[in-house]
C-alpha cells in the first residue's frame, strides 16, 4: 500500500460531481495520516499535485450525475418555471392564484375562502362554511395563513 504524506497545510473540500460541497471538509497538515479509512475521501478531494511528499494519490474522478439526479433537476427547474409565470401571470407564486384570504373582516367570506381553495387545487362543496374549507385546506397541506 503506497502511503501519502503532504508537505504543506491544505484545506480539504469534499464536492459531488457538480463541484456542490457534500458536507465534509478539513484541514490536513504534514502530520496527518491520509492513509486511515476516515480521511480516505481527502485524498479526491486535494487536487494540487504540488503538495504531495513523494508519491501522489492517482487522480480520482469524482462520482457522474446519474440520469435520476438529471431528471430531479428537470423537475425542478420545470416547477420553478411554472411558478414565476404563475406570479408573472398575478397569482402568488404559490401554486394559487392570489394571496390567503383573511380569516376575520373584509374578503373573509366563506365565498372567497371558497374561490381561495379552487385556485389552489383543493375541492370543496360549493356550500362549505368558511371553517370547514380552511379545515379541508389545512388538510391539504396548503395556507391558510
Amino acid at each position: 500500500m503506497t502511503t501519502y504524506k503532504l508537505n504543506t497545510h491544505v484545506h480539504a473540500v469534499e464536492t459531488d460531481a457538480t463541484g456542490a460541497r457534500t458536507g465534509r471538509e478539513k484541514v490536513f497538515g504534514p502530520d496527518d495520516d491520509l492513509n486511515r479509512p476516515e480521511n480516505e475521501w481527502a485524498l479526491a478531494a486535494i487536487t494540487n499535485p504540488d503538495v504531495w511528499e513523494g508519491a501522489k494519490p492517482p487522480r480520482r474522478e469524482p462520482p457522474k450525475a446519474t440520469a435520476t439526479d438529471n431528471n430531479e433537476v428537470a423537475q425542478l427547474k420545470a416547477r420553478i418555471a411554472e411558478l414565476e409565470r404563475e406570479k408573472a401571470a398575478g397569482g402568488d407564486g404559490a401554486g394559487g392564484n392570489g394571496p390567503v384570504p383573511p380569516r376575520r373582516g373584509s374578503g373573509s367570506s366563506a365565498q372567497a375562502w371558497r374561490e381561495y381553495a379552487t385556485s389552489v387545487g383543493v375541492e370543496v362543496d360549493p356550500e362549505a362554511s368558511r371553517e370547514d374549507v380552511i379545515a379541508a385546506l389545512e388538510k391539504a397541506g396548503k395556507p391558510t395563513e
